[in-house]
This record gives structure tokens, sequence and C-alpha cells, in this order.
């Protein structure tokens, strides 16, 4: 019976395996904030960029860490609307149908930082 896993030797003196151990690092000491918006909560760190339920500021917005109460800032990239969702009612041998779509409004956002 044979494994589906698959092992990797990373040896330490290769400049790989450095590199892999510095990415490690940095991604240990980044900080994390959980944010919630929408009904949602996102996970979040400094530069990464979301799209969000549709905000009604301009510049710039502020939330609230839910783990740590910490304070999340963010500025605004742009808005849009999401692919079209389409919905169908149908009743069988009764000659009803009807088609209606929906596009949801989105706000695109980047963290700028965690404090």
């Amino acid at each position: 019976m044979t494994s589906n896993k698959k092992y990797f030797i990373i040896y330490t003196d290769s400049p790989l395996g450095d590199f892999l151990r510095s990415r490690k690092i940095e991604r240990n000491e980044m900080e994390i904030a959980v944010i919630k918006t929408g009904g949602k909560q996102y996970k979040v760190s400094e530069g990464t960029v979301l799209k969000v339920e549709k905000l009604n500021s301009k510049d710039k917005i502020e939330f609230n860490d839910i783990l740590n109460g910490k304070k999340v800032s963010a500025e605004i990239i742009g808005e849009g609307k999401s692919e079209k969702v389409r919905v169908l009612k149908f009743h069988s041998k009764k000659r009803y149908k009807r088609v209606k779509g929906h596009r949801q409004g989105y706000t695109e956002i980047k963290i700028t930082g965690i404090k």
C-alpha cells in the first residue's frame, strides 16, 4: 500500500534553505488581525487587498480588531460590481419561468496599518 504523502528534503547549507527559513521568520513576525465588515470576518495583515461589501466612506477607514482590540486602518482603492448572479423561478408543466439578475456592489480596500 502506497501513501500519497510527498516529502521534501531541504539542506540547511543551500541557498534555498536560507531563503525558506527567512520567509518563515518573516511570516511569524507579521501582525495579523481579524476585522468584521458587511457581516463577514476577514483575516488581514498589512498590505492585504480585499473586496468587501459596499462601504459609504470615500477615503480612509478604520476597523476594530475582533481578537486583540487593535485599530486597523485601510484606504479605499476602488468600487465596482461583482459578476451577475441569475435567479430562476420555474414551474414545470405550467409555462411559468421568471429570470432575474443581480450584481452585488463591493468596495476594494488595502490595509495600511495595524496598531
